[in-house]
């Protein structure tokens, strides 16, 4: 392995599998391929090239009952990027399998946005597998349980305008405290409760303690393996 970005990127997967208790690495033609759930993924970095690329096979088009909706799903998931978070979904022109991969420049990541980057595309090629799939098929199946068994410990994604590839999950938002009940004027005061005079101050509430080890975003132990 006498390129540089091989070096850089086998570095970065080496991280990962000690991990996760894997053996990640690239091979001597700078490729790296592992299975998760029912997809496999490939880590790809081509030699005297700047980048590297990640890919994976959704699924065959011949597998599609309705091949028709299956691509016009493909287009619209494809649209501005914002479902994909900056990955590409296309069709092998030579067998006609549905593929989504996704591109970097090595010199322009770490090994923490690497990470990032990937355990990003799993979430999101699972995601796009359920989807296109549900448009292909006629089983009956709601697009929403089969997401739900796909990100089963994985964690969920935001659709629409959700992260790019390489950043973390946004933090969850903290709830906030419930309010006050306030006095209905129909119902009269109980005896021994008088209501408070038109334009008299509130009576202070409680405030809830802060929790300063409540925290969110990203889980660094995001399981990428089985």
């Amino acid at each position: 392995m006498d390129s540089e970005n091989r070096k850089i990127i086998d570095s970065f997967l080496a991280e990962i599998g000690s991990a996760v208790g894997k053996n990640i690495r690239l091979n001597e033609n700078g490729i790296s391929a592992f299975t998760y759930d029912h997809l496999t993924f490939v880590i790809e970095v081509p030699e005297n090239v700047s980048s590297f690329f990640i890919y994976t096979t959704l699924m065959a088009l011949t597998q599609c009952n309705h091949a028709e909706n299956a691509m016009k799903k493909i287009l619209q998931l494809n649209y501005l990027q914002q479902e994909t978070r900056g990955g590409c979904i296309a069709l092998d022109p030579m067998n006609d399998d549905i593929i989504f991969s996704y591109s970097d420049r090595v010199n322009e990541i770490n090994g923490t946005e690497f990470r990032n980057i990937l355990e990003n595309f799993i979430d999101t090629a699972l995601n796009l597998s359920t989807d296109i799939q549900q448009a292909g098929q006629d089983d009956g199946q709601s697009a929403q349980q089969q997401r739900e068994h796909h990100q089963l410990g994985m964690g969920m994604m935001n659709s629409g305008a959700g992260p790019r590839m390489g950043e973390p999950a946004p933090a969850a938002p903290k709830p906030s405290a419930p309010s006050s009940p306030q006095p209905n004027p129909s119902v009269p005061p109980a005896a021994g409760n008088p209501q408070p005079q038109q334009g008299a101050a509130p009576a202070p509430q409680p405030q809830k303690p802060k929790d300063n080890n409540q925290q969110g975003g990203f889980n660094p132990h995001h399981a990428i393996m089985p």
